[in-house]
């Protein structure tokens, strides 16, 4: 491997890890930062070359000098101080973003995919269900329709499956055995 296709990869997984630090999605880090989300996926794919001007963008973003964001071997800072990089990075460049919104969101989804992992939904359960033991499990509260859209989507994946509940148009989610 080259010392750029080496470069190229550790910009890759340095950006991923960054990224899932924060729990956003690519769409979510374009909307912040600016850059495209193209361009944020080829990067963390490490396709094609890097210019150095979106590691610097990147880095910037994230909070952390260009050598650090680059270096696999610098520790990544806490989600709580890329979060507050990422929020004053978008005010300087007046990037009007709801970062609150999309935390909400990643949250949601980071939330219910741990708990899924966890093997929490070996029996149905109903939506109320499913949140009162995310924050039994979590201490942490989740409001608001995310975690209905969420489960659908874990429904359309093949992850959970899905039955009518015992009263009118509620229903009742399993996490799906593989094997």
């Amino acid at each position: 491997m080259s010392n750029h296709d080496h470069i190229l990869h550790a910009v890759a997984r340095r950006l991923k890890l960054f990224r899932e630090t924060t729990r956003l999605s690519l769409v979510q880090l374009y909307h912040l930062i600016g850059l495209s989300n193209a361009t944020l996926s080829r990067m963390e794919r490490a396709i094609g070359s890097h210019h150095s001007k979106n590691v610097e963008i990147l880095a910037e973003a994230f909070g952390v000098p260009e050598l650090d964001f680059r270096n696999e071997n610098t520790p990544v800072p806490s989600r709580d101080e890329l979060i507050k990089s990422l929020k004053a990075y978008a005010k300087k460049h007046d990037r009007e973003v709801n970062l609150e919104k999309y935390l909400q969101k990643s949250n949601t989804a980071y939330f219910l995919d741990s708990y899924l992992n966890e093997g929490n939904l070996d029996t149905y359960q109903t939506i109320k269900e499913i949140r009162m033991g995310i924050k039994n499990e979590f201490e942490v509260e989740l409001r608001g329709p995310d975690l209905s859209n969420l489960m659908k989507k874990r429904v359309e994946q093949g992850i959970v499956e899905v039955i009518n509940g015992e009263k009118k148009n509620t229903f009742k989610y399993k996490r799906k055995v593989t094997g």
